[in-house]
């Protein structure tokens, strides 16, 4: 896939980060590294669940691979998505 980053691993990244094109792609450690550089820092495991409970950023499913493009990162974090925590009181 040529329009993939190693995006974790790139020097001066903020700056690469705001300059990509909308059409880059990222894998899920690719993404988290995006979203930390935008200030929402998360773990490997809160992306999955957002994506299993289908709050987190829209992705791609590619030959079993999960893939999220940076527009779609950037709308992500435009919309002020907010995850709250629920009360253990049942």
């Amino acid at each position: 896939m040529s329009d993939h980053l190693d995006f974790a691993s790139l020097s001066n990244s903020a700056l690469i980060a705001r300059g990509l094109p909308d059409d880059a792609l990222m894998n899920s450690e690719e993404a988290i590294a995006f979203l930390r550089l935008h200030g929402l820092s998360i773990a490997r495991g809160t992306l999955d669940n957002w994506r299993a409970s289908g709050r987190g950023p829209s992705y791609l499913r590619v030959a079993r691979k999960i893939i999220y493009r940076a527009s779609d990162l950037r709308d992500f974090i435009r919309r002020g998505h907010v995850v709250t925590h629920r009360s253990a009181v049942a």
